[in-house]
């Protein structure tokens, strides 16, 4: 069985409707793996893996269907690759302030309460 990774990345209003809620709900649906997360910039991102036809069915969902009260004006897909295994055990919904790319020491320091940089020092 032939297994796919890809990222996306969801445009629209697709924060504050359960959008991430509803892509886990389809993603155990069609057995796929991954993770979901807001973003700052008000969009979804995410990677889905699995087998290829399942994934191709996500992809249309992410597209095209997404929550009940979404409104989806595009989604874009990349480092879309052929893997060996799946490399998550299933899928998540990560939070949003741990697991940006964009993470800084003020976003720490929200996420956690630390005051100041030297409290986040002596914490570590």
């Amino acid at each position: 069985m032939a297994l796919v990774s890809v990222d996306y990345k969801v445009f629209g209003l697709v924060q504050g409707v359960f959008f991430r809620k509803f892509t886990r709900e389809a993603a155990n649906k069609y057995g796929l793996v991954g993770w979901v997360r807001n973003e700052r910039d008000d969009t979804v991102t995410g990677v889905v893996q699995g087998p290829v036809d399942k994934v191709t069915v996500m992809k249309t969902w992410l597209e095209k269907e997404g929550s009940p009260r979404c409104k989806i004006t595009k989604c874009e897909f990349s480092n879309e690759r052929r893997i060996e295994r799946l490399e998550f055990a299933k899928f998540t919904i990560q939070k949003h302030c741990v697991h940006s790319e964009a993470f800084t020491m003020h976003h720490f320091s929200k996420c956690f309460q630390f005051e100041t940089l030297a409290a986040i020092q002596a914490y570590f």
